[in-house]
């Protein structure tokens, strides 16, 4: 409540720029740096040391409610106590819990998420058997597994599992532990009292610079608001560690924080009127207390906020309102929506840094809603709603059935959603619809019928009553059986094979990572999907003890649909394999995807071993990565290049009943490494990060789990990839996006990129605002010697921006229009050429966009 919560990112041009703004980069130092942070905005980390001291005793006390908890020798049948209570569906977890050597802990009390009662101990041979109590009145919410030791670092894993299904973990190596010591300082320099601590490995290892800011912003914005300060966790790792330890400072602006896992982490810490921090980032030690940790908080800027008191008719404050956002960039475009808190008040984290459209809602219904649009960092906005009107929807459907009904509300003149109908009376014929004040048209749908387009009506002056009739469209049905038989209640998806190069989850991908349409089949097997655009699908089956099933793909007319589908599940294949290479071989981030968008990850167990089971049978990649995957996070970033099936890697083949063999081998330090430097005007480009992104894929430059570094005080830097191949070396600069843009092929010896250039300034002035409605933009673009230089500019309120630092590079003034789908939308292959560019080494160069 009252924290904003970004719902949906929808790129604007999908083209190999929007994808850049995914692989802003943060530089991972060695470990032990740190250093005061005044801001958090400067990225070079300075070489300060820090100190460790043993700790004393178990990291922490003794752990809370284990003397009820129960020894469990876990059987390997799984079989649940007889004590089981069946009132509502159980979700059973086995689990096996090793040291990073690979010997059994036990004393691990495991428990699922806020239900301490049925907390178990594992045993001699480190196993556990726990089941779920059972919750009567959600019997469906999901449930995740949280463990304890005193002497490891606590953690979670399966956040997503389903109620009565149980799973067997494996194997669960466990993470040392050891304790940090930090103090935070006021901007004037003077301990502070009560600051919020918090850790998380968040940006330690996938240090792009824009999520850490945009945290940054975030985290600002919930303290200001007063709730409670969340750091996102580090990747989408499935075994995550206790990220939600927040410690409070005493007087001398002192606080500590218990059971961190070895390695690195960052810290954050906020409080009072100003604006949060991170460090950069500290390493932890087994059983060390790490300290000489000073965090100073930064500045509050106001413009990095907005704040918005939405108010009733009287002007009195409504809590838990609901507040919706949308804004428009040349970079993209996103949408956010959250719940003010119980004072009306809800405040927003400006960035990206584009003039925002606030919609207002009353989630009871009793009043009309109320917006404004453009409005700007530093602005507090009240938003009055208005006098309840209402206009009552009589709803009727061809086939007499009215399920799975949606209400949209989109604003008349310029297209822009504004919000969904959210009092909908499941299954009623009449609903009660709210008036927005904006001239607005309705899109109703319901399952197995079309979408239809009502209006446009005239705000609040709508008819009071209006009539609506579905047609039904025949969709997409089928059966779906497994040795003849068939299976109730599978995931059916539909999913839209991808026009353009596309990766989800840093793997490149023939579909789009969001199904078209879902459903589920019933007793007999059947199903039946609502399908409303034609084009070309994948159809993809997962019931539970079965592999997937998918058949594709199809091309279907939305008129006609498509019928008679049966798919055949089975317990498919495996690949199982071993880690071989230099130091430890446990723990490792093990990867597999065939480009459905599914790809998921595994770490190595102690000995180097890992395994993958219900397999689909064909062929399949498997390698090493450096983020793990959730099934319940997904990143995904498409290029104008056109998808083809050649942009799938595969390296091994699955049989169905068979198990694959695959051996993967860490790399040797110094090997697959490019290293180099950037000077500009003869100094080192320190402010600069560097990227490896694939040549292949999404247009070559989604990082996906690739390296990414800050370029060190004398501008050099270093990466090294796990495998031989050619890459995009991306260095850029960002607050605008200047890009300089190389290929280069790595294997072997290391591979040297040394870039000196004098820089001059670019004054654009005339630059349209990028909007759904006018979907142009400009940028700049020039090559040189096998390197591309890429400048996106960022328009101000009066359509004029001043660039700095810009490489000189013979360049061009580029407009891309997506409207002309002739030209492309690749920024650095496409667009029409408006003028010519000499930038000038140490001037500022005048350049007015041509209307």
């Amino acid at each position: 409540m009252g924290r904003y919560l970004c719902m949906k990112q929808v790129f604007v041009f999908v083209s190999i720029l929007a994808a850049l703004a995914l692989v802003g980069i943060l530089g991972l130092k060695g470990i032990g740096l740190v250093r005061s942070l005044v801001g958090g905005v400067k990225v070079v980390e300075e070489p300060l040391q820090v100190s460790f001291d043993p700790l004393e005793g178990p990291v922490l006390d003794e752990l809370v409610g284990v003397p009820e908890a129960r020894v469990v020798e876990a059987a390997a049948s799984g079989e649940v106590p007889e004590d089981a209570d069946d009132a509502a569906p159980r979700s059973i977890g086995l689990l096996r819990f090793v040291d990073p050597d690979g010997f059994p802990v036990s004393g691990v009390k495991v428990n699922f998420y806020r239900q301490e009662s049925g907390a178990v101990l594992s045993d001699s041979m480190g196993k556990a058997l726990v089941r779920s109590e059972g919750d009567p009145k959600h019997p469906f919410r999901n449930h995740g597994l949280s463990y304890s030791h005193p002497d490891f670092a606590d953690g979670a894993i399966g956040g997503n599992l389903s109620p009565g299904v149980e799973t067997d973990f494996g194997e669960v190596i466990l993470k040392p532990a050891g304790s940090v010591e930090v103090i935070v300082l006021d901007p004037t320099g003077a301990p502070f009292e009560g600051a919020r601590v918090q850790w998380s490995t968040f940006g330690a290892f996938d240090q792009r610079l824009e999520k850490l800011e945009r945290q940054q912003v975030s985290a600002t914005a919930q303290l200001l608001e007063g709730s409670r300060m969340r750091i996102s966790q580090g990747g989408n790792d499935s075994q995550a560690y206790n990220f939600e330890e927040i410690a409070l400072t005493n007087a001398r602006g002192l606080t500590r924080l218990h059971k961190i896992p070895e390695g690195e982490i960052r810290l954050w810490a906020g409080g009072g009127e100003h604006q949060v921090v991170w460090s950069p980032s500290v390493e932890i030690r087994r059983g060390m207390l790490t300290h000489d940790v000073v965090l100073t908080l930064g500045v509050l800027n106001r413009e990095d906020f907005i704040r918005v008191t939405i108010v009733d008719p009287n002007g009195d404050p409504i809590g838990l309102a609901r507040l919706e956002s949308e804004y428009s960039s040349m970079m993209g475009s996103g949408s956010g929506s959250t719940t003010v808190n119980n004072e009306g008040v809800a405040v927003i984290g400006y960035r990206p840094r584009q003039p925002r459209d606030l919609h207002a809602t009353d989630g009871k219904g009793r009043y009309g809603d109320a917006s404004r649009k453009g409005v700007v960092g530093g602005e507090e906005v009240v938003l009055q709603l208005s006098e309840p009107a209402f206009m009552e929807l009589h709803i009727t459907t061809e086939s007499g059935i009215l399920d799975g009904l949606k209400v949209s509300i989109y604003d008349a003149e310029s297209g822009e959603h504004l919000t969904f109908m959210r009092n909908l009376q499941p299954g009623a014929s009449t609903q009660r619809l709210s008036l927005p004040s904006e001239d607005f048209v309705l899109r109703v749908s319901a399952s197995g019928h079309e979408e239809l387009e009502v209006g446009p009506f005239k705000g609040r002056a709508a008819p009071k009553e209006t009539s609506i009739h579905l047609g039904a469209i025949p969709g997409v049905r089928g059966l779906v059986l497994a040795a003849g038989r068939p299976v109730k209640g599978a995931s059916v998806e539909l999913y839209k094979l991808s026009e353009n190069r596309r990766t989800v989850n840093g793997f490149p991908s023939r579909v789009i990572s969001s199904p078209s349409t879902s459903g589920t089949t019933d007793a007999s097997g059947a199903f039946a999907l609502t399908l409303r655009a034609s084009g070309h699908y994948y159809l993809r089956v997962e019931a539970e003890g079965y592999a997937p099933g998918e058949q594709g793909p199809f091309q279907i007319d939305a008129d006609e649909g498509l019928g008679d589908l049966q798919v055949d599940l089975s317990a498919g294949g495996a690949i199982e394999g071993r880690l071989f290479g230099p130091g430890g071989i446990g723990g490792h981030i093990v990867a597999i995807s065939r480009g459905d968008a599914k790809a998921t990850t595994t770490r190595s167990k102690s000995d180097g071993s890992f395994r993958f089971d219900g397999l689909i049978p064909g062929a399949w990649w498997v390698g090493l990565h450096d983020e793990a995957i959730s099934s319940g996070r997904t990143s995904s970033s498409s290029s104008g290049r056109a998808f083809r099936e050649s942009d799938i890697k595969v390296n091994c083949t699955v049989i169905e009943g068979q198990v694959t063999q695959f051996t993967l081998t860490l790399s040797v330090p110094g090997t697959n490494l490019v290293e180099g430097s950037l000077m500009l005007d003869g100094k080192p480009a320190s402010e600069w990060s560097a990227a490896l992104t694939e040549e292949e894929g999404a247009g070559g430059l989604s990082s996906g789990g690739l390296p990414t570094c800050t370029l060190s005080a004398d501008g050099s830097f270093k990466l090294q990839v796990k495998q031989k191949g050619t890459y995009q070396l991306l260095l850029r600069r960002t607050n605008p996006l200047v890009l300089l843009y190389s290929t280069v092929s790595i294997g072997g010896a290391p591979v040297t990129r040394h870039l000196e250039f004098q820089t001059g300034s670019l004054h654009l002035t005339g630059l349209p605002r990028m909007t759904r409605e006018n979907p142009v933009m400009i940028f700049v673009r020039g090559t040189q010697g096998g390197i591309t230089l890429l400048v996106a500019p960022e328009p101000g309120a009066e359509g004029s921006v001043l660039i700095e630092g810009i490489p000189v590079i013979p360049a061009e003034l580029i407009l891309l229009d997506r409207r002309d789908s002739t030209a492309g939308t690749n920024p650095l292959e496409a667009g029409k050429v408006l003028a010519g560019i000499e930038l000038v080494p140490g001037e500022t160069v005048e350049v007015a966009v041509p209307d």
